[in-house]
């Protein structure tokens, strides 16, 4: 950035830290502060996933330094007041919370919550948390609309929320807005540490989560609100809440799989999303 950018033109960075991802392995200076201490733990098994845990921590805050250059860059430049930072992630880690260590089998908490964080100095307020539900499709319009290029007939399937951003009087998020999930097609057997088979569902409205996967369990309902670790399922305790909750997620499906299939795309398209993992 510093050698390429010729100080005049407008610029578009994008870096991707795939650190804070399996196999974590951070550098040495970062490892060396990891709180192993397998004298607490009951057993090898139990010590090794502390350990695990402990290691992408350690990415975790070397991805947090690097960002750190990147911002000192910035300030270097007098480009803070003239640039909009934004930090994101796919997804997040299993940590065997739900018997799983890594990602991209389940949809619970500890995976499809990512972080979501917007700087302009200046023009968004320091500090400024917005607690309402989010979603990565808000991303591209919020980031148009902060830039005044938002075409008024874009057909985003995601919010503009630039000026909830940068107006703190601004109308208050719906904080019953759904948020849809989704886990892409399995064949039975093709995750060799876990048993998954076909798709999964999900959605998250106010305290409410539900998840449904036909072919793999019963549906699970769960309130976020009293039971974050999602460990206890109400399903069958709250057949009004499920109900609609099913019904919303029959209705998402049912307009997302009018969007062609994948036969529609090109060759190459095809070849790359198999690349990607996001297709069988």
């Amino acid at each position: 950035m510093r050698e390429k950018w010729d100080g005049q033109r407008p610029f578009f960075l994008f870096v991707h830290f795939f650190d804070p991802h399996f196999p974590y392995d951070p550098p040495e200076r970062f490892e060396t502060q990891l709180d192993l201490q397998p004298s607490e733990f009951e057993d090898a098994k139990q010590a090794r996933l502390h350990e695990k845990i402990a290691k992408y921590d350690a990415e975790i805050a070397f991805t947090d330094f690097e960002i750190g250059k990147i911002l000192d860059v910035l300030r270097e430049k007098d480009l803070e007041e003239h640039t909009i930072v934004i930090v994101t992630g796919d997804h997040g880690e299993g940590l065997m919370d739900h018997g799983y260590l890594m990602h991209a089998v389940h949809i619970y908490e500890e995976q499809v919550r990512v972080p979501f964080l917007i700087r302009w100095p200046g023009t968004i307020a320091a500090g400024r948390v917005i607690d309402a539900p989010l979603e990565m499709v808000d991303l591209a319009p919020t980031l148009l609309g902060l830039i005044d290029r938002l075409p008024h007939d874009a057909e985003f399937p995601g919010r503009n929320l630039a000026r909830v951003l940068t107006d703190e009087n601004s109308i208050a998020l719906d904080p019953n807005h759904p948020v849809f999930l989704y886990r892409q097609h399995f064949l039975e057997g093709m995750n060799k540490w876990l048993p998954v088979k076909g798709e999964k569902f999900g959605i998250r409205k106010g305290p409410w989560k539900f998840i449904l996967s036909p072919d793999e369990g019963p549906p699970e309902l769960f309130n976020l609100d009293e039971d974050p670790a999602e460990k206890f399922n109400l399903a069958q305790e709250n057949p009004i809440e499920l109900a609609e909750l099913m019904q919303q997620i029959l209705d998402w499906k049912s307009r997302y799989d009018a969007g062609g299939e994948l036969e529609d795309r090109s060759k190459e398209d095809i070849l790359r999303l198999k690349a990607l993992g996001y297709s069988d």
